[in-house]
């Protein structure tokens, strides 16, 4: 079960970013749905009580989706890596839009 977590972690985090370079490069605002994993590797044992930290990188967007390399680190080291794919779904629902807004402020402040 810790595994799931760590990857529902990095997809949130991956799908943020996405949702993010989608208005920046296209001016659309969608909801990114993880649809693969590739490569996913658990390469340490985490504990309750570790700290994670998580990274990801934008590998390609489009108007359809995007794709993502994240990795989570504990104390410095890489624990878990892998590559996500993401689908966008529209959704027209103001008050979903709103509380997406809120995160997006909270994650991206500069945004």
């Amino acid at each position: 079960m810790p595994g799931v977590l760590i990857i529902e972690g990095m997809a949130q985090l991956s799908g943020l970013l996405l949702e993010a370079s989608l208005k920046n490069k296209y001016g659309k605002d969608a909801k990114a749905v993880l649809t693969v994993l590739e490569r996913t590797k658990f390469r340490e044992l985490i504990r309750p009580g570790d700290t994670l930290i998580y990274r990801t990188e934008v590998i390609s967007v489009n108007t359809n989706g995007g794709k993502v390399s994240a990795q989570a680190l504990c104390n410095g080291r890489v624990v878990v890596t892998s590559g996500m794919v993401f689908a966008f779904k529209y959704i027209d629902d103001p008050l979903l839009e709103a509380r997406r807004e809120a995160l997006m402020k909270v994650w991206m402040p500069s945004a």
